[in-house]
């Protein structure tokens, strides 16, 4: 009985987590420009999601892929992102809407930039949060690039502080689970006086 009992849990475990084939590398870029906060999302696709992502796009089933095809795709990958974007800025929650066209590029990398509305900030540190359910879906490595990259005159964006505990940032906010519900950074948006 115990036996049982023991190898359907086993088998439970293994079906909610999702296949590390089609784990997705992803990379953030926060930055601050006329009075709006930018996102730039780039996904690194295994190759079976993007041959899956080519057969989603065909929908005509005529095994070419159109640009309106591709279009109307991105579009709505676009869309379907923004709205699993969890953002908070200055105690306010705030949307991300796509901003422009995916880029992709040969290495099966697709890049989608996001913004939020304007948002009116006076002088002063921000604390702010961005979190991610796409991982949750998606689960894989990230990076955080030109974090708190601006100079010290500018409007910019930093991430809260390295921990002091020498294992994980502070501005990385996950589940201590191999598949987080939610990837999150935490930080500060600088408005120099």
């Amino acid at each position: 009985m115990k036996t049982a009992l023991f190898l359907s849990l086993l088998v439970s475990l293994a079906a909610a987590h999702e296949s590390p084939v089609d784990h997705v590398d992803r990379e953030f870029r926060l930055w601050v420009a006329e009075g709006r906060l930018h996102l730039s999302y780039r996904l690194q696709l295994a190759e079976r999601a993007a041959l899956l992502q080519l057969h989603q796009m065909d929908t005509d089933a005529d095994g070419r892929i159109s640009h309106a095809e591709r279009d109307a795709y991105f579009t709505t990958q676009a869309e379907r992102l923004g709205r699993g974007f969890r953002l908070e800025l200055a105690g306010r929650a705030l949307a991300l809407t796509p901003s422009s066209p995916v880029q992709c590029d040969a290495r099966l990398g697709q890049t989608f930039t996001f913004q939020t509305p304007q948002v009116a900030l006076a002088p002063g540190r921000h604390a702010g949060r961005l979190a991610d359910a796409h991982a949750r879906a998606y689960p894989g490595p990230f990076r955080w690039v030109d974090a708190g990259s601006a100079s010290a005159g500018e409007v910019r964006v930093e991430p809260v502080s390295a921990a002091t505990d020498g294992k994980r940032p502070t501005w990385l906010a996950v589940k201590a689970t191999t598949h987080p519900d939610s990837l999150a950074l935490n930080f500060v948006v600088v408005i120099p006086q």
